[in-house]
């Protein structure tokens, strides 16, 4: 009996000094690239792609996200998305859709091709979020940024 109490208490002494030597660290967030999905009358259909690495031997969950995304510095889209378990040393992917309408981005559907006329030929783009996540009841946070320009599609028909 007193060998079993011994051995308890030394697998507990272990196991919580094995926790104490754990340091949780956040997730890495990387910008794969975006896809244009459509390019329609109305404007562009597009899909922004993340990277979330889990870089710990344990598995997190991540409890939401969220983000904003700007392009030509105006704001199109804020969302919060519900979040997803990552296991531990694995990465996921997050897409994240907008739809970039022309008569929001140029005051008219004809718009867009007045501003080809004066040379324009891109559109830029901004996306600032973050990720919230739990991870033995602590609380971590990862930014989700990325900033570039998407090519103004010239087979644009109105």
């Amino acid at each position: 009996m007193i060998k079993k109490m011994l051995l308890i208490f030394l697998l507990a002494f272990i196991g919580l000094s094995l926790i104490g030597c754990f340091e949780p660290q956040p997730p890495k967030v990387d910008f794969i690239n975006y896809n244009l999905s459509k390019v329609t009358r109305q404007g562009l259909e597009l899909s922004f792609l993340f990277s979330v690495e889990n870089p710990n031997s344990l598995a997190i969950d991540l409890t939401k996200y969220q983000y904003k995304i700007f392009i030509n510095d105006q704001e199109f889209i804020s969302e919060t998305k519900p979040g997803f378990n990552i296991p531990a040393n694995s990465k996921k992917i997050i897409t994240i859709p907008v739809m970039i309408s022309y008569d929001k981005l140029f005051g008219t559907s004809l718009g867009v091709l007045a501003a080809l006329a004066k040379g324009g030929k891109e559109l830029t783009y901004q996306i600032e979020g973050t990720l919230e996540i739990k991870l033995l009841e602590l609380g971590l946070t990862a930014p989700l940024k990325a900033t570039g320009q998407i090519p103004i599609p010239k087979d644009i028909r109105f």
